[in-house]
C-alpha cells in the first residue's frame, strides 16, 4: 500500500517517512505540487495532509481531490498541530476521514494506518462481491427476459400458417435484440427468401450455402444458423463472450421452433395440393360420366320416341281394320293420346336431369 505525506516542514516529512518505511511505501511532498499531479504520479491509497501549508491550506487540497470521483476511495487523514473542534469539523467537511494531532505518535499512526488498510481491503472485497452479485442478478434478469421472448415467439408461432406471417414473427423476435436477420425457408421443394432489406448477392449465396452447411456457422460478427427447413443469417452480433454464447443457444432453440412451424406449413401445402388434385380428378371423371349419362339419356329418348311412334301407328291401323264400334274406337284413341303424353313427359325429363348434372359439376368447380 502506498501513502502520500504532504507537509511543508521537511523535518515532519522525514519523521513520517523514516517511521513508516518498514511497513509502507511512503512518498512525500511539501504541498507546492498540484495535488492532481501527485495523485496521477503516485496513485496513493492513503493521503496524510497538514492543514497549514505555504501556498494553500490542506482543506483546499482535499476539496480539490474530492472533486474528482476517480479518487473517492482514497483515505484522507489530516495531520496538524491544530486541535480545535472547528478545525476538525472543517477537515471532515473538506473530505477527511480521520484527524491526528501533532506531535505524531508513530506507533499509534502505524497501527491506525494498518487498521485503515484492512478496512479498505474489506471494503474493496465487499464492492467486488456486490459487483459480482449485481452482475449475476442482471445476467439472471437478462436470461429470464430472453426466455420470455422465446416463449412469446413459440406462443405466437402456434397460430401461424403462412410463411410471410412467420417471417414477420421471426423479424420481430430478432428486433427485440436489436439485430437484423435474413432468412431462407425451404418448403414444398422451393426456396423462399426474406429480409428487412433487399438481399445482396453475397447474402443470397451465403443462405444458399446453408442448405448443406453445419447447424451453426460463425464468421466475423455474423452467425449462420441452418436446418433442413431454413437458414438464418444473423448479422452484427455482440462480441461479449458470455452474451454471445447465450444468444447463440437461444437462437438455436428458436431455430427448432421455426423448423416445426415450417414443417407444419409444408405438410399443409402438400395436403392442400393433394386435395386439389383429388377434386380436379373427380371433376374430370364426373364430367366424363355426365357426358356419357347425357348421351345415354338422349339415346334412350330416341328409342322411347321411336317405340311410341310405332305403337301409335300400329294402333291407328288396328282401329281401322278391327271394325270397332264408335265407343270402342273412342277408347282406343284416348289410350293412344295418353300414351303419347306419357312418352312426351318422360322425354321432357332429360333437360331436367342435364340441368341437375350441370349444377353438380359447378359445385365441384367452386370447391376447387
Amino acid at each position: 500500500m502506498k501513502i502520500l505525506s504532504i507537509d511543508d516542514n521537511l523535518e515532519n516529512r522525514f519523521i513520517i517517512e523514516t517511521g513508516l518505511k518498514d511497513d509502507f511505501d511512503v512518498v512525500s511532498d511539501d504541498g507546492s505540487t498540484d495535488i492532481m499531479e501527485l495523485m496521477a504520479a503516485h496513485a496513493p491509497d492513503i493521503v496524510l495532509v497538514d492543514i497549514v501549508l505555504e501556498n494553500k491550506t490542506g482543506y483546499e487540497l482535499v476539496e480539490q481531490l474530492r472533486s474528482d470521483m476517480e479518487y473517492e476511495d482514497v483515505y484522507v487523514i489530516f495531520v496538524s498541530s491544530l486541535n480545535d473542534s472547528d478545525d476538525k469539523l472543517k477537515a471532515y467537511a473538506a473530505g477527511g476521514q480521520d484527524y491526528i494531532c501533532k506531535p505524531v505518535d508513530l506507533a499509534e499512526l502505524s497501527l491506525k494506518l494498518k487498521h485503515v488498510l484492512q478496512g479498505m481491503a474489506e471494503k474493496k472485497q465487499l464492492k467486488e462481491q456486490f459487483s459480482a452479485a449485481s452482475t449475476a442478478a442482471f445476467t439472471s434478469m437478462q436470461q429470464a427476459s430472453e426466455l420470455g421472448q422465446l416463449v412469446n415467439f413459440l406462443t405466437e408461432s402456434l397460430n401461424i400458417d403462412a410463411m410471410d406471417k412467420l417471417y414477420e414473427s421471426v423479424k420481430q423476435y430478432f428486433q427485440g435484440y436489436g439485430l437484423n436477420c435474413a432468412m431462407e425457408f425451404r418448403v414444398d421443394d422451393h426456396f423462399y427468401h426474406f429480409s428487412p432489406q433487399i438481399l445482396t448477392t453475397l447474402e443470397f449465396e451465403i443462405l444458399e450455402l446453408g442448405r448443406d452447411a453445419k447447424r451453426i456457422v460463425p464468421f466475423g460478427d455474423n452467425v449462420l444458423f441452418n436446418s433442413t427447413w431454413c437458414s438464418l443469417l444473423v448479422k452484427r452480433l455482440p462480441q461479449e463472450e458470455e452474451l454471445l454464447g447465450r444468444l447463440r443457444d437461444n437462437f438455436a432453440i428458436m431455430l427448432s421452433i421455426l423448423d416445426s412451424r415450417l414443417m407444419f406449413i409444408d405438410s399443409e401445402i402438400r395436403r392442400q395440393q393433394e386435395r386439389n388434385k383429388a377434386v380436379r380428378d373427380l371433376e374430370t371423371r364426373l364430367t366424363s360420366d355426365f357426358k356419357e349419362i347425357k348421351n345415354l339419356c338422349l339415346d334412350q329418348e330416341k328409342k322411347v320416341q321411336d317405340m311410341s311412334n310405332r305403337i301409335v301407328e300400329t294402333l291407328n291401323l288396328k282401329v281401322i281394320t278391327l271394325g270397332l264400334d264408335e265407343e270402342q274406337e273412342s277408347d282406343i284413341v284416348h289410350l293412344i293420346d295418353d300414351t303419347k303424353e306419357l312418352t312426351e313427359d318422360a322425354i321432357g325429363l332429360s333437360p331436367v336431369i342435364e340441368d341437375k348434372l350441370v349444377q353438380i359439376n359447378n359445385l365441384l368447380k367452386n370447391i376447387n
